[in-house]
């Protein structure tokens, strides 16, 4: 044993003799030098389908110390506590297919650990709680399908190389608050528990933000949450994604939270499914920056809350999704093209002060309750084609510019002008006839000729000239004329037997309504 910068070095072999002979290890401040692997000898080593099995009956805590050597446990059960907290592993550091039987603490709060090299917990089981808070992981961590049945943190982690959890099991709560994910990060059908309840983390730290939390956090790649199940209510408040984030068939089981999260490249729900509520903003701020959304197939089986001030930045599919409860758009600003096209709104829909700067399309959707789009903005077009809906309340003044256009038909303004007169916006309702009859207007026929002078009878300002022009003409032919003079009859004739009928059943019907 000699001195190195104030820290004794140990020799590895220090350290694996008392894990043999089943004594406690309790370092701090040490280096140690050589690899920490049992040797082939160990009695505690058992053979079961054809795999050999290692026994750990030592408690080994190791604190504030540099492990300079490669660190080998595979396919150990511990049967008590582990303990690195503040340590850096210096070499290769494998715990494939070991089981914790008790506590693992490879971190805290106070106290930071690195593993300066690839590190190797795949097919590893914690049964009891599993701290790597603060952890540094400078290459690969590999926990793919690792298996934690009690509470684990990676809070402020970082892994500077690939995270691999594809298909890890988190029994219980998750925490991955503020971590950061400097290279590509998979979740692939990882399984994500229920919400905790016991607060007692046994380190002091509380965190009770659902059953998996990455508020805060930052994943700087890809990220690919892909066939995950979220059994709890995952909470990815302030969560922000620099490269694509792939959440596709994704199971949300709880309430599930995005707000203020920060999307800046594509971003894609396709066919995932929320069974509860889902909420991507907060009340006073930006919530969603992002290239493209795909939320295609996706079902929403409770309210979905993309409403106040959310921003999508490219172009948003929500092609053919379920809406099962409330749609809430409110003061939604869809700065692409925004497709609903063949979607489905089991509840009141909510565009209220939305903006789409450019093609909004409900092509094939079905409305089965009230659409509000008081106040929304189109400056492009909207495409109604085929849609269904049972009250579209919007504006005319609104909708007329983005409603004309080739891809809507005869039935959309047919369906548009009994929506406005069902709501008693009867002067949107003539608008529209106005609009419905110059879009299809048949300019060979001479019956449209005539109502397209007297604008389909639908405006009094045409009938009231015709009127004046009508009544100056009578006028001058009885100051010219003798009356019954031809001339005079004609001028009567068009005056009281055309234009004035007209005139007066126009007024009519804009008074008794």
């Amino acid at each position: 044993m000699s001195e190195n910068d104030g820290r004794k070095v140990v020799n590895a072999e220090e350290i694996l003799d008392k894990i043999e002979r089943g004594e406690p290890v309790d370092c701090n401040n040490i280096d140690i030098q050589g690899d920490l692997e049992l040797s082939p000898h160990y009695l505690l080593k058992l053979k079961s389908e054809n795999e050999l099995t290692t026994y750990v009956t030592s408690s080994i805590q190791i604190k504030n110390s540099i492990i300079c050597g490669n660190l080998n446990f595979d396919n150990t059960i511990f049967l008590s506590y582990l303990d690195f907290e503040g340590t850096c592993f210096g070499g290769r550091v494998s715990f494939s297919n070991a089981k914790f039987h008790y506590s693992a603490r490879f971190s805290s709060k106070e106290r930071k650990t690195s593993f300066k090299k690839y590190a190797n917990f795949q097919d590893a089981t914690f049964l009891d709680f599993a701290n790597f808070e603060n952890t540094s992981f400078e290459k690969d961590a590999n926990f793919n399908y690792a298996r934690f049945k009690d509470v684990v943190f990676f809070k402020k982690a970082k892994f500077c190389q690939t995270a691999d959890f594809g298909g890890a099991e988190f029994e219980k709560h998750a925490s991955f608050k503020e971590a950061n994910f400097n290279a590509k990060a998979y979740f692939t059908g990882v399984n994500f528990g229920t919400y905790l309840q016991d607060l007692d983390f046994r380190n002091g730290s509380q965190d009770n933000l659902g059953a998996v939390n990455f508020v805060n956090s930052k994943f700087f790649d890809y990220v690919n949450f892909s066939k995950s199940n979220f059994n709890g209510d995952p909470n990815f408040t302030n969560a922000s994604f620099e490269a694509e984030a792939n959440f596709l068939m994704a199971n949300f089981f709880g309430d599930t939270s995005f707000m203020n999260a920060i999307f800046k490249n594509r971003a894609i729900f396709t066919h995932s499914k929320f069974y509860r509520y889902i909420a991507l903003d907060s009340r006073y701020r930006v919530g969603i920056h992002t290239k493209d959304v795909y939320f295609i197939g996706v079902e929403f089986n409770n309210s979905a809350d993309f409403s106040r001030g959310v921003i999508f930045f490219g172009d948003v599919k929500f092609y053919n999704s379920k809406f099962g409860g409330k749609a809430l758009f409110r003061d939604c600003r869809f700065c692409g093209i925004s497709d609903f096209s063949d979607c489905e709104f089991y509840k009141d829909a909510f565009f209220r002060k939305a903006v789409f700067n450019k093609t909004a399309t409900f092509w094939g959707s079905r409305f089965y309750e009230d659409a509000y789009f008081n106040h929304a903005s189109f400056y492009d077009n909207i495409n109604l084609k085929e849609s269904r809906f049972k009250r579209f309340d919007v504006e005319w003044t609104s909708i007329k510019d983005a409603l004309n256009h080739n891809d809507n038909d005869r039935a959309v303004y047919l369906s548009m002008i009994k929506n406005f007169k069902d709501l008693g916006y009867f002067d949107d309702a003539d608008n529209c006839i106005y609009m419905y009859r110059e879009k299809f207007f048949n300019r060979i026929d001479p019956c449209d000729w005539l109502s397209r002078i007297i604008q389909y009878g639908v405006k009094l300002r045409n009938p009231f000239i015709l009127i004046l022009l009508s009544s100056t003409f009578l006028i001058l032919m009885t100051y010219k004329y003798e009356t019954g003079d031809l001339h005079i009859v004609l001028a009567e004739l068009i005056l009281i037997g055309i234009f004035l009928p007209i005139f007066v059943v126009v007024l009519a019907r804009k008074l008794i309504r």
